[in-house]
């Protein structure tokens, strides 16, 4: 069912909205369910998360429709806003040199090519990696995120993060091929 609301209408909802009542009901929970999960528990960050978000759903309230949950639409603004929120901040680390984001790389029988590789080689071959590639396989493997994660954090789509993978795992085994006897 679609159900489509006049300019009148949409006025009238938007006028009874009280900002400061809509914060109040939905601040607690937005912080626990959304902000402190996407800061992965730092409360300071969730904090800000939340400021940013909400400054967002402010500026835009005009902008809600009147259809569907209130609730859920500030829940997906302020989303939004955190992803973007993260993108800045990816973009404002240049730098994606495996050795400045503090992972330990150590294979071990699991890891590329039975454990027949050092620590050192490893991280020469994914340095030498295209920056996209490098960005998406460290992000999956060391940082511990998902393919959605991962696309959130770039901002790019899930698929496009398991290509990169795809394509990163093919070239960093054949850059790492030189190293087996």
């Amino acid at each position: 069912m679609n159900i489509k609301l006049t300019e009148s209408q949409i006025k009238v909802i938007l006028e009874s909205i009280d900002f400061t009542s809509l914060y109040r009901e939905n601040y607690k929970p937005i912080f626990q369910q959304v902000c402190l999960r996407m800061a992965d528990g730092d409360r300071d960050l969730a904090k800000d998360f939340c400021q940013v978000g909400f400054l967002k759903v402010y500026q835009n309230l005009d902008k809600y429709s009147g259809v569907g949950n209130l609730q859920g639409w500030v829940r997906r603004v302020i989303k939004n806003e955190i992803i973007n929120e993260l993108r800045k901040r990816k973009l404002e680390t240049t730098d994606t040199n495996i050795t400045n984001l503090n992972v330990e790389v150590e294979p071990t029988e699991k890891d590329f090519m039975g454990g027949q590789i050092t620590k050192e080689q490893l991280r020469k071959a994914i340095d030498k990696l295209p920056e996209g590639y490098k960005s998406v396989l460290v992000l999956y493997y060391f940082g511990d995120l998902n393919h959605n994660e991962v696309a959130s954090v770039l901002g790019i789509d899930p698929g496009t993060s398991r290509s990169q993978i795809s394509k990163a795992k093919s070239a960093l085994k054949k850059s790492l091929e030189g190293y087996l006897d």
